[in-house]
């Protein structure tokens, strides 16, 4: 299982036991496709199974919202041809189940020291890599290798698992 928090400058990877960025270099069709390899070697060294990613955040400028969709076309297309089903799940939502508050005021250096506490481990020390942290965790959730605190659960209730993810932690019931 990896998390994967896209970003142009630096794409921050969660796999176990450890956390990294990917670096863009070039612009363009060079860049994207530096990370298709970079994204490639990662899934193949990892051996993953299951991908989960950031929804795309439209509050960008056309320019900055067209670039990170085509970076997250590569990723999707990338796991689709590998057969690696994903898992989008939407910024407010991840801020939620990182810290128990979605709004605004969930800043990033708050989801860093959350990812701080939440691993003693961690060893990330870059906003990318903690959004990634969490995003992974957001998986082993679903897949019933970490369990939810109620707040986390109520946030999962708006990610949407493709089918042939089974979700084996129950999601019903959490509360409101």
């Amino acid at each position: 299982m990896i998390g994967l928090d896209l970003s142009l400058s630096s794409t921050g990877v969660a796999v176990p036991g450890r956390t990294f960025t990917i670096e863009g270099k070039g612009r363009g069709p060079e860049r994207l496709s530096g990370f298709r390899r970079a994204l490639l070697r990662t899934f193949k060294d990892a051996d993953v199974d299951l991908l989960v990613l950031e929804g795309y955040a439209f509050q960008k400028s056309d320019a900055g919202a067209r670039s990170i969709a085509e970076l997250g076309g590569v990723a999707r297309l990338l796991a689709y041809d590998l057969g690696i089903p994903y898992v989008e799940v939407p910024p407010s939502t991840l801020k939620l189940f990182a810290t128990g508050n979605g709004g605004p005021k969930t800043t990033k250096d708050v989801m860093l020291a959350a990812a701080q506490r939440d691993d003693p481990f961690f060893a990330g020390k870059t906003y990318d890599e903690a959004d990634a942290h969490w995003l992974r965790q957001v998986g082993l959730v679903i897949v019933g290798k970490r369990k939810p605190t109620d707040y986390q659960r109520r946030a999962l209730l708006k990610v949407v698992v493709p089918q042939g993810i089974r979700r084996l932690v129950s999601l019903a019931g959490a509360p409101a």
